[in-house]
């Protein structure tokens, strides 16, 4: 399944995301201030770190793909794990010493609400690029100083960039229709 996805994420990338992106460059020269409006204004994005997201985001979109793929992957970690905190979920555990320490992407992937709140779909798409061996396994690449230059321009991490991009622009999107609704 992740190896078809895989496959998926290539034509996605080269089909539509790609292209699309070369488009939005060509037409529309966004700053990285207005990046940061953006991911100021998204509810998604954890207070404290909408800079950090920005810059992520930016990078990407300034065809910076080393630096944009080492900021994706811990703010989408960081996005999930605030998300599930504010929905209830418990994303720390205790060990021996009585010392509360925060649970992986991985394991916040497996909570039963990671699938109620971000949808079964984009949690199997976190799986695949983030987490998982068969898969890009971003989130562990990148802690552990493994993910070669390579790698961080490949389709996956292409792709990778455009899950925290689609997450921060449709929140902003969402949270700036309804704003209108109701001025």
């Amino acid at each position: 399944m992740i190896k078809h996805f895989q496959f998926s994420i290539d034509v996605a990338v080269r089909g539509a995301i790609w292209p699309g992106l070369c488009t939005i460059r060509n037409e529309h020269r966004l700053t990285s201030e207005e990046f940061t409006y953006i991911a100021l204004n998204a509810p998604v994005v954890p207070q404290g770190v909408a800079r950090l997201v920005a810059e992520a985001l930016f990078l990407g979109y300034d065809d910076n793909w080393i630096a944009a793929t080492h900021l994706t992957a811990p703010q989408i970690e960081n996005i999930g794990r605030q998300n599930l905190k504010l929905a209830g979920s418990n994303t720390t555990t205790v060990d021996r010493n009585g010392i509360e320490n925060e649970v992986g992407l991985s394991a916040l992937l497996e909570l039963e609400s990671a699938s109620s709140l971000f949808g079964e779909s984009l949690v199997f798409e976190l799986k695949a690029i983030f987490t998982t061996p068969p898969g890009p396994n971003y989130r562990n690449e990148i802690a552990h100083g493994l993910v070669s230059a390579d790698k961080c321009a490949s389709s996956s991490a292409l792709y990778a960039w455009w899950i925290l991009f689609r997450l921060v622009v449709v929140s902003f999107a969402t949270a700036q229709q309804q704003a209108g609704q109701t001025d």
